[in-house]
Parts: structure tokens; sequence; C-alpha cells
């Protein structure tokens, strides 16, 4: 996870008996989150090419941000078009944020805003589901091959793909039960600013 963190008058919070506080509320200004499960490293370009396949994986906030902008990086475009991004709670239970792109028609870094959503500290999901005949690769989080904890029996998988309706990022869904483990898919790169 990497993030910025800001204090007023270079004073670090602390709690009530007057230790470093590991729990920040609201002080950060952006932060790139990553997948809780195994990678390999480097970053790694992916296809999403399929309107009723939501590519899913769980990450992990350790403070609170304010977001008004998230960005994302084309690799290339096939066909033009939009894509969904949503963030669910760690449940899937709670829709956090959707947004739309704008059309995306070329290679680089994409730009959407989002009307200041209060993204919690722990453990969340992001879904990216194209919308029409969108086909493209985005940059994601290459998958080490030690993959074998992600999906433990009965147990929330944290990485693969969703079935949805087209285009759109489910309400809800089940994390033990609604996805599909997967080792080639999408595991998208993004950074949110406040």
């Amino acid at each position: 996870l990497f993030a910025k963190r800001l204090f007023p008058s270079s004073t670090i919070p602390t709690d009530s008996g007057g230790l470093q506080s590991t729990s920040v509320r609201g002080d950060s200004n952006f932060m790139m989150p990553k997948p809780v499960v195994d990678t390999a490293g480097a970053l790694t370009s992916n296809n999403c090419n399929v309107n009723t396949t939501g590519y899913i994986y769980a990450f992990e906030t350790n403070f609170e941000i304010n977001i008004k902008e998230i960005h994302i990086n084309v690799n290339a475009v096939v066909t033009a078009g939009t894509i969904d991004i949503a963030i669910y709670s760690a449940d899937g239970q709670k829709k956090e944020m959707e947004i739309t792109t704008g059309n995306i028609a070329a290679g680089g870094i994409i730009t959407t805003s989002v009307s200041n959503i209060k993204l919690s500290a722990g453990l969340h999901y992001c879904v990216a589901v194209p919308n029409g005949t969108t086909d493209i690769s985005l940059y994601g989080y290459n998958r080490s091959t030690n993959m074998a904890l992600n999906n433990p029996t009965g147990q929330p998988v944290l990485a693969g793909t969703l079935t949805v309706s087209a285009g759109t990022p489910p309400q809800t869904f089940n994390p033990v039960s609604d996805i599909t483990a997967g080792f080639g898919n999408l595991m998208l790169l993004f950074r949110l600013d406040n």
C-alpha cells in the first residue's frame, strides 16, 4: 500500500494513552491499494472485454480516505468504450462506490471524478466491468503462481471473476459462493486521490 499521510504541525496522532495511533482517520490525500493475495511484484496487462464478467479482487486499506478521483492505467484499446469500477465492503453486502469512466479510446492514464466518497480502513473488494463492446487491456497486479490460499473451501475467494448482468456491477455479492477463483484475470491497478 503506497500512501502519503498528512499531519497538522508535524504531529503524529496518539491514542488516549499517548501511544502512536495505528488507526488514523481522514489523513491521507492519496493511496494505491494492493491485493491481499500473493502477487509476483511486477505489473502486468490484462484484458477487460467481457461485459458479463466482473473482474474482482480483495484489497486492504489501513486508514480512511475521502475519494474525489480514481485513476487507472490503460495499456491498449481494441474497441473504445467505458468501464464501471465498484468498491464493496468485505462481506460484499454494501456497494461503497461505483463510477463509470469516460470513453476510453487510447492508452494512458484515465481519471474519473468521484463524489467525495469516504472509504473506511479495512478490507474491501474492487470490481471492474466493461460496458457494451469495450475491449481494452488495463494494467494490473501480476498474480503469483502461489495462489493456493486464494480460496480455501468455505472461505471468501480473494481474487477471480463474478458473473454479472451486462455492463452492471452487482448491488451485492457473496464472496464465498459468487466469485469464481482464477489465476489469469485482471486485478486492476488503481489510485485514489482526495
